[in-house]
């Protein structure tokens, strides 16, 4: 074996490039694998530096995922080859992977849908990688699906309680066995387990650090209590981990629990919105791989598995003399205007008349118990937030779903994967620039359901500081999804500056079609 050769030794969490000396080859390398942080021309270190052994020090505003020992995380195996290819530079790759005794593939106990089937598939022919399905389109039944193909020792990470006991459900129908439910208190642990990723992280004794792009949202968390030993052996072992919501895969604490599965071969991300608002992509890239599998909410719409929505944007007010603090503009100019709130008030009335089952979602509890005051005197609301428990917070959704509740107001706690398929009208009354929770919210009420034929999105056109781009950021999210029906006020300049602007960022992140 010629001793120069350049070597890349896998393992499961990392991987390592030996024997590469040619300095511009690796400045390469590290330029592909690095990315700028959301922010860095605003920090101390970028703009001035620091001292550190005798000379100044300046950071050069990026995340390098290559570091000096010519380490990296094995998600960017695929990167890392596809540029050696390109450069034409001779490699190998020494797999040093442990086999995996893989099971028989058990029955499924539902009929999954064509593109469920393409897409599993896929996954199991690729072994690791991020999917793409938009919201509504069936992502729990794949996993079940995934998890059945490869029989191993397999976790799915889930992001909210909620959450935690939907997908507990609905993947022990869909595979007819005990699974496993590790989080809220709970700790039953089995061959597969549907895990909440912040008790995973307080099994390990870790801080949370979580970026949500603009939303003020705090994990639901009980702590791993004494069966943490037993939980981080479940991480450790696992085979496949898939993590839904992909997106918060670019968390500090949340990668944690990747690092920590050593013997993990098999890793997916699954999300109907599989990007980051921080340009933080390429650390989900890092832990499953590139994207294997793509099917967006505009396609779904067109096969007929999801609903149109009909998104009526309206003008709110200026508001002028508003300060230059953000928590103050937001207090002043969402959450207590009252003419704002009126005009969410009345679309309300207006989708209640109409029969429409709505959701009205807010970002602070005060808005929300603004709204609950005014709107349950005129039919039956309930506002669910944080301090609701997970007991209550299900026989409200059986209540609603039962047609003993007219209307729903809720916090983020409803705000990601939670599954009523009859909701078939959206307020957003909390505004926000998220491109990732914009699309989201709209899948809340595309789901198809037994007599629905379309669902109604009633978003404010918000006219002061801060709020008015957000409005703008939201209004070319929706006119970048083909299926999406936009109404826009007539004063409205789809082609004005500040659109094309905006219009110009998403495209160039992907994030709206080219």
């Amino acid at each position: 074996m010629n001793n120069n050769m350049i070597e890349i030794h896998v393992n499961n969490v990392w991987s390592r490039i030996r024997n590469l000396k040619d300095v511009k080859i690796i400045d390469k390398l590290d330029k592909l694998t690095s990315f700028y942080v959301e922010g860095y021309q605003y920090t101390k270190a970028f703009k001035s530096g620091w001292y550190s052994d005798g000379q100044w020090r300046h950071w050069d505003g990026k995340k390098h995922l290559l570091n000096s020992n010519m380490v990296f995380p094995t998600g960017l195996l695929n990167k890392i080859e596809d540029k050696l290819n390109k450069l034409k530079i001779k490699y190998k790759v020494v797999d040093k992977r442990p086999k995996i005794k893989y099971g028989k593939e058990k029955d499924l106990h539902f009929t999954p849908r064509h593109y469920q089937d393409e897409a599993a598939d896929v996954a199991y022919n690729k072994g690791s990688g991020l999917i793409r399905i938009g919201t509504g389109g069936g992502k729990t039944l794949l996993m079940a699906q995934i998890a059945a193909k490869f029989d191993v020792p397999t976790m799915i990470y889930v992001v909210g309680k909620d959450l935690l006991y939907q997908t507990h459900q609905a993947v022990s129908a869909a595979l007819n066995e005990e699974i496993g439910i590790i989080g809220d208190g709970q700790c039953t642990i089995k061959k597969i387990n549907i895990c909440s990723v912040w008790t995973a992280i307080t099994s390990f004794n870790l801080k949370m650090k979580i970026s949500l792009d603009d939303e003020d949202w705090k994990p639901e968390v009980k702590t791993a209590g004494i069966e943490k030993e037993r939980i981080r052996k479940a991480i450790q072992d696992c085979q496949l981990a898939m993590f839904d919501e992909a997106h918060y895969l670019a968390c500090d604490t949340i990668q944690s629990i990747y690092k920590a599965s050593k013997k993990c071969q098999h890793i997916f991300g699954l999300s109907g919105t599989d990007w980051r608002d921080d340009g933080a992509d390429l650390l989900m890239e890092s832990v499953c791989g590139p994207r294997i599998y793509s099917l967006t909410s505009s396609e779904l719409i067109d096969k007929g598995f999801l609903v149109q929505p009909k998104i009526s944007m309206v003008n709110m007010p200026r508001m002028g003399q508003l300060p230059r603090q953000w928590p103050t503009v937001y207090s002043q100019y969402i959450t207590n205007n009252v003419i704002r709130n009126e005009a969410i008030i009345n679309s309300s009335t207006q989708l209640y008349e109409m029969g429409r089952r709505t959701l009205i979602l807010v970002r602070h509890i005060k808005h929300g118990n603004i709204l609950n005051k005014e709107l349950s005197k005129k039919f039956n609301t309930y506002f669910v937030n944080g301090d609701v428990d997970g007991k209550t917070r299900q026989k409200v959704k059986d209540d609603f779903e039962d047609g003993k509740l007219d209307c729903l107001i809720a916090s983020s706690v409803f705000d990601i994967g939670i599954d009523i398929p009859c909701l078939d009208g959206l307020i957003l009354a909390g505004g926000g620039k998220s491109t990732v929770r914009c699309l989201q919210r709209v899948g809340r009420v595309i789901r198809n359901f037994p007599g629905k034929k379309d669902a109604f999105v009633y978003d404010p056109i918000d006219n002061a500081r801060y709020v008015k781009e957000h409005s703008l950021i939201r209004a070319n999210m929706y006119l970048g999804e083909p299926n999406f029906k936009v109404k826009l006020p007539k004063s409205f300049n789809i082609d004005s500056p500040e659109m094309k602007k905006i219009r110009a960022k998403l495209k160039k992140a992907g994030k709206i079609a080219k």
